[in-house]
């Protein structure tokens, strides 16, 4: 039975390890600072901080049957996040996310080993179908095989999708099933990669925030090829752009008086603070505006998940 209040995450977990470079970032040298490991993983922190915020949310994902994964299982059960369906897989290891960050918390350059995402194939899924049949809202993670996203996005659930597409790259992997998702999150350029317009032309129009002509633009290319679905344009420092067939806007950024730490998990709590809102029936406004506040949460911290989201969110009057 439908549970329109339950999530299910489907996507990666890996062991993060950040380098933080003390000083301006100095390629092709040796640079002074700090390395710290956490748990992570789009999937997985998209969930944990689901969990944090209150809600029922499972997650469906791999880890290798060694430290790291019992370090990832500890930590994300914390969040308490429903681990009961994992996979936990004996030849692989636990992947692995390296990331160096500048002294201004931008990602200057990452590597990751997730080979052992691929037990995430369809023996996986089916076996755990009845967990995805009973959800409201799934949560896609693109760093999955294509064969695989296109299979659960060809199910037909009665749940609600909802998928970020990374980069890119992945975001291949969604471009030519938009019309299957319910939600979609890019930043500017993956949308106008999905979407195969002149990125210059629409970065043009955000710069000079001519707001009629960049939702023209925009709704005229999501309706050609996807008119029912939700797009959530982030961009950054200019805030979040909504086009959807019920209606746009264009959301401002929460002003920020701190010192940014790390943007690095931004996009993941941003996903699940939308995510937490719809699953709470808030309206897409209202949904786009925690999500804005959880990934402010984010940057101002070196976590990649920040355990105390839910009471900071009602310290500001947002939940």
């Amino acid at each position: 039975m439908l549970n329109s209040s339950k999530i299910v995450v489907v996507g990666g977990a890996n062991i993060d390890i950040k380098g933080y470079s003390a000083n301006t970032f100095q390629h092709g040298s040796s640079n002074s600072g700090i390395i710290k490991e956490s748990s992570g993983g789009v999937g997985r922190n998209v969930a944990a901080n689901l969990g944090n915020l209150g809600c029922q949310v499972i997650l469906l994902s791999t880890v290798g049957k060694d430290f790291k994964g019992e370090k990832l299982l500890t930590d994300t059960g914390k969040s308490g996040v429903d681990l009961e369906y994992i996979k936990v897989m004996e030849d692989h290891s636990t992947g692995t996310y390296l990331a160096v960050i500048d002294a201004n918390g931008e990602l200057v350059g990452a590597i990751n080993s997730m080979e052992i995402i691929n037990g995430i194939d369809l023996d996986y899924l089916k076996e755990n179908l009845m967990v995805l049949d009973s959800a409201g809202w799934i949560f896609i993670d693109t760093n999955l095989n294509k064969d695989i996203i296109s299979w659960l996005l060809n199910k037909n659930f009665s749940s609600k999708i909802i998928i970020d597409p990374v980069s890119i790259e992945k975001a291949n992997k969604i471009k030519n099933k938009l019309e299957d998702i319910d939600i979609l999150t890019p930043n500017l350029m993956e949308f106008c990669y999905l979407y195969d317009i002149d990125s210059s032309e629409l970065d043009k129009l955000i710069s000079e925030q001519d707001n009629s002509e960049a939702f023209k633009l925009i709704d005229s290319n999501r309706e050609k090829i996807s008119p029912d679905l939700g797009l959530i344009i982030t961009l950054g420092a200019e805030g979040v752009i909504y086009s959807g067939p019920e209606q746009n806007f264009w959301e401002p950024a929460v002003d920020l008086n701190d010192k940014i730490i790390e943007t690095t998990g931004a996009g993941d709590a941003l996903n699940a603070g939308i995510i937490y809102g719809l699953s709470r029936s808030k309206s897409i406004k209202e949904a786009v505006r925690i999500g804005q506040e959880m990934a402010r949460l984010n940057i101002l911290a070196d976590d990649t998940v920040r355990i105390d989201s839910f009471n900071k969110l009602k310290e500001r009057g947002v939940l």
